[in-house]
């Protein structure tokens, strides 16, 4: 049976209450996620250059963000909508300054998320130059080498250091002399 309409149980004085509680119970519940999502973007931030972290869980983070902050702009427009159903503007006005900050908490996230995953991408670039710096440097040393053997090991058979005494000697010797200047420039340059 339904109480009657006089009871302040139906009063819009009772009816701000309720409305106010129903609201601050959906919205107080953006706090705690959010929250969780800031304490590990913290954490992933902090760990960024001592420890692997993976892009899935920044992409994650972000992806979540991204969530909240479409959840923070629809609970705007509904409290916006909802404006003229409260007595009193003040709690109106709190409800819509508490879902600004949660959106510009979670539009904070998404931007962070942004950089860590731009940083990542970054570390992993840097990663891959310098594994291509040192291939490049050791191809260096061995091309002049391969270029030498390449010529002696043709067989042709005028090629008087085949038949010279000392032609086993004098192509290990241009070797060994071209790796060395090799590696003296190298270090000349402050490459190596």
């Amino acid at each position: 049976r339904r109480p009657p309409r006089s009871t302040p149980l139906y009063s819009s004085a009772a009816s701000d209450v309720y409305k106010r509680q129903l609201l601050n119970c959906a919205f107080t519940n953006f706090d705690k996620p959010i929250q969780q999502v800031i304490d590990r973007l913290a954490f992933l931030e902090s760990n960024l250059f001592t420890s692997k972290i993976s892009l899935e869980d920044i992409h994650l983070l972000k992806r979540r963000a991204f969530v909240y902050k479409r959840l923070c702009r629809m609970s705007i427009d509904v409290v916006q909508k909802l404006q003229n159903i409260f007595q009193k503007q003040t709690y109106h006005q709190d409800l819509r300054e508490t879902l600004d900050d949660l959106f510009f908490y979670a539009e904070d996230i998404f931007e962070t998320a942004n950089g860590l995953i731009n940083v990542q991408l970054s570390l992993e670039s840097q990663k891959t130059n310098d594994v291509m710096r040192l291939l490049t440097v050791i191809s260096l040393f061995f091309m002049p080498l391969t270029f030498i053997v390449g010529i002696y090991g043709m067989n042709f058979k005028i090629m008087p250091e085949l038949e010279w005494r000392y032609g086993y000697l004098f192509s290990w010797v241009l070797m060994i002399a071209t790796t060395l200047l090799i590696y003296f420039w190298f270090k000349k340059k402050k490459l190596l």
